[in-house]
């Protein structure tokens, strides 16, 4: 099971969590995707019921208190572990990009024009030096993500948890995975740039325009060969299985069918496309200008 995060005095008036909450504050019952801990049998958004009778005739204090908490835990949740996900993409896309670069170099390749087959070598090795970080603070975000409004949701705190109960390596979860979700698919993604962007800047004549879409394109085709590597990734970073890469793949397309391993590809696909537009457009027009420096 995952990690039970040292748990901080609850300030709510009324603070019932209902049943099926684990140690990790996830009511699956209740609140299946932001895994904020909300108890939907009392009020839904807030966790109070205010159809109790001491809750009629509140003071303006109380109602103030009140919508205070009504934004702390509802509009904050939504943005539990954001620090853990801007290290993860600073440290990933730093280490891709520059792994990346270094490998079409090593390739005695041209980083502005790559062949194909050197785009995807060395997509394949920034892939898996990405792997590294991303792996661990993947994990912490999962694991902030799945804390519940009581447990303190610090990435360090959490991080030191971790290494004082299990050691250096609980933060290498799910690292097989997650090397087999980016190295093979960012060979593909970097051939999928390279041809959509070359296309695109043959009819439009537009290098912004061509990078922006091409980017979108590519990001999208991987994440959508990603995804099933991936959702094992997740369950196994927030503690949810003890199987391995196959037999988990197995397990959830038995049990599910294939719909189950693509679950969420919307929201993936419509994240991945504005993500990888911008980075690959800003990496390419950086790479161009500092080049002439």
């Amino acid at each position: 099971s995952p990690a039970a995060i040292p748990v901080a005095k609850s300030k709510l008036p009324h603070d019932n969590r209902g049943r099926g909450a684990t140690d990790t504050g996830m009511n699956h019952k209740a609140d299946r995707y932001t895994g904020i801990g909300m108890n939907y049998n009392g009020d839904r958004y807030t966790g109070m019921n205010y159809d109790d009778d001491r809750y009629i005739g509140i003071s303006k204090t109380r109602s103030r208190q009140a919508g205070a908490d009504r934004y702390r835990y509802e509009i904050t949740g939504f943005y539990r572990g954001v620090l853990a996900n801007f290290v993860v993409q600073s440290c990933s896309q730093t280490s891709f990009y520059g792994s990346y670069g270094s490998s079409i170099r090593c390739l005695n390749g041209d980083i502005a024009f790559p062949t194909y087959s050197h785009s995807f070598i060395a997509g394949c090795i920034g892939g898996a030096v990405q792997a590294v970080p991303s792996c661990i603070f993947e994990l912490l975000k999962i694991r902030l993500q799945t804390t519940s409004r009581d447990q303190v949701a610090n990435m360090f705190v959490l991080c030191r948890h971790l290494m004082a109960r299990d050691g250096p390596r609980c933060l290498f979860v799910g690292f097989h995975a997650t090397l087999w979700r980016d190295s093979p698919t960012y060979g593909i993604y970097m051939i999928t740039y390279e041809f959509c962007k070359r296309s695109i800047d043959k009819h439009t004549k537009n290098e912004f325009l061509a990078s922006f879409v091409a980017g979108g394109i590519s990001g999208v085709v991987a994440w959508t060969i990603a995804m099933p590597v991936d959702t094992v990734k997740s369950k196994q970073q927030a503690g949810h299985t003890k199987l391995g890469l196959v037999p988990c793949l197995s397990e959830i397309y038995h049990k599910s069918g294939a719909y189950a391993l693509y679950c969420g590809w919307t929201a993936t696909a419509s994240r991945a496309f504005i993500l990888n537009a911008v980075s690959l457009l800003v990496w390419d027009q950086m790479r161009k200008y500092l080049s002439t420096k």
